[in-house]
């Protein structure tokens, strides 16, 4: 039997090692045979100053992909609108990695510990399906 967080509107089920990570985080878990791969799903929203507008001034955990899609970088914050604004103000000019940003998804939490957290345990997720974290994340 595997186990998971409560699941709200905009959340998904996740992996064993995320329901650890929770679990030591004390929060509650709940026991239910559902597997999930435990990224973050969703819409992938265009990379612009008018979508970063659009977030919300919460904290979140935030995956970044390039223009074929493909993922490049797992995130958290305490303010996602912040963090957005920063990076496209500033055009990411001190990472190169991240200049290849075309688009994101994001899952809004309750706390920036949370955040952090479930950042941790998506880039642990993503190194055991690719034996190697986002090209972003090194």
């Amino acid at each position: 039997m595997s186990l998971h967080f409560q699941s709200q509107p905009g959340r998904r089920y996740v992996s064993q090692h995320v329901r650890a990570l929770w679990g030591r985080a004390g929060l509650v878990l709940y026991h239910k045979t559902r597997f999930d791969i435990g990224m973050i799903g969703g819409d992938l929203f265009g990379w612009s100053l008018n979508n970063a507008n659009n977030v919300k001034e919460e904290p979140a955990v935030f995956e970044l992909y390039d223009a074929s899609n493909t993922l490049i970088y797992i995130g958290s914050t305490s303010n996602l609108r912040i963090r957005f604004r920063n990076y496209l103000s500033t055009n990411l000019e001190w990472d190169p990695c991240k200049q290849r940003t075309r688009g994101y998804r994001r899952q809004y939490v309750g706390s920036e510990s949370e955040a952090r957290l479930l950042e941790e345990a998506y880039v642990n997720e993503y190194k055991q399906q690719h034996g190697a974290p986002p090209p972003c994340n090194k």
